[in-house]
């Protein structure tokens, strides 16, 4: 998932929980950082989300042989 993607209150919400003015005007490079490290984040999150239903998973597995 890229930023892009995120439907607008998500974004809304994101841009706020991370403390980012959303009505100030920025320039085009401060909003290629923040899209750069929105992504990252994404990034970050979708790792740990895929990570934990993997390890769901096998606890479940493990569950369903007992």
């Amino acid at each position: 998932m890229t930023i892009f993607e995120l439907p607008p209150s998500e974004l809304t919400a994101l841009a706020v929980l991370l403390g980012i003015n959303i009505s100030k005007s920025y320039t085009v490079q401060e909003l290629e950082i923040l899209v750069s490290l929105l992504e990252v984040l994404i990034g970050i999150l979708d790792l740990t989300i895929v990570s934990n239903e993997k390890e769901v998973k096998k606890h479940s597995d493990f569950v369903n042989k007992i």
